[in-house]
């Protein structure tokens, strides 16, 4: 399965204008990352930097391919309701030695929601040790003519770590509020894009409607026992308070652990290529359907070829 993701590209000083297909890593909207193929977005893109330490984002997208498909869809979807326009921009600015950032952001869905997110993210030294936190709080209402009906959403999210050599330990803590899920764009066959969240990982992103969820993680790399290249991540993450309307679930309980190994080559005619193995179980109290509870292995290998 193939596709051409065709770009135009204009620079201005420090300013980017893009008008085309494009994998997107912002905030309020990421590409989706579960298969080799990754989702694209197609649209008109702004990155400006004009001013030191600033960033600015713009843009307007009217459709996406799927990580599943070399159609592009220019429906795109939350709550069952469908728009053919999503619109954005955004801040971010870092001091303190760019180890603290401050990002704002503001997004529609056009006719569907409108959404608001507030982030914070830091890093401190201590002796040793390397602190970091990334918080955030996003604020969602209907807009336009509200097709998904009144919407009313406030979500925290707040993802802490710890590092010392090589070892990295994680918490992550989150809290859905209002009478609607998290507010992402999705398209027309229901699949949505990646997620922002603390607490998102492989096949979930713990943001239903009222949803309370905690994580803990560990990461190791293997550098200084001789075999660069090689990481280790192990994650459990825990949601409770589930409501899903449409299946009568009130107060569910979900679960979710995640095992990842990866390598890359770091010399010789391979060097580059990248192997990533992914092991990850997911329990459910509702069984609506056959992905409720489910085990799951995925095996990614990658490549760079430079065309230069």
């Amino acid at each position: 399965m193939s596709r051409i993701d065709p770009i135009a590209k204009a620079k201005f000083s420090k300013t980017v204008l893009k008008i085309g297909d494009a994998v997107m890593d912002l905030p309020i909207l990421r590409s989706d990352p579960g298969r080799a193929k990754l989702q694209t977005y197609r649209g008109i893109t702004l990155n400006s930097q004009e001013v030191e330490n600033l960033t600015f984002y713009g843009g307007q997208i009217r459709g996406t391919s799927l990580r599943n498909s070399i159609d592009m869809d220019s429906d795109l979807s939350y709550g069952g309701a469908i728009s053919n326009r999503f619109d954005y921009a955004g801040s971010e600015y870092h001091f303190n030695n760019r180890r603290t950032m401050i990002g704002l952001w503001s997004a529609h869905l056009r006719d569907i929601y409108q959404q608001q997110f507030i982030n914070l993210t830091h890093t401190q030294p201590v002796g040793d040790w390397v602190l970091g936190s990334n918080m955030g709080v996003f604020f969602g209402k209907e807009d336009g003519d509200a097709l998904a009906g009144e919407l009313d959403n406030k979500t925290f999210t707040g993802l802490f770590s710890a590092r010392y050599k090589v070892h990295t330990f994680y918490v992550g803590l989150q809290k859905v509020d209002g009478n609607s899920s998290w507010m992402r764009v999705g398209a027309s066959d229901g699949t949505s894009g990646g997620g922002s969240l603390a607490n998102d990982n492989l096949n979930s992103s713990f943001d239903r409607e009222d949803e309370r969820s905690w994580q803990l993680r560990y990461d190791l790399d293997f550098i200084q026992m001789g075999m660069p290249g090689l990481t280790v991540t192990n994650r459990y993450i825990h949601g409770s308070n589930v409501k899903i309307r449409s299946i009568g679930v009130d107060n569910g309980t979900e679960s979710e652990r995640e095992l990842i190994i990866s390598y890359v080559v770091q010399a010789g005619p391979l060097k580059n290529l990248s192997v990533v193995w992914k092991n990850s179980s997911a329990r459910r109290s509702w069984h609506n359907n056959s992905t409720s509870d489910f085990d799951d292995n995925r095996l990614y290998i990658s490549y760079p070829l430079s065309l230069r």
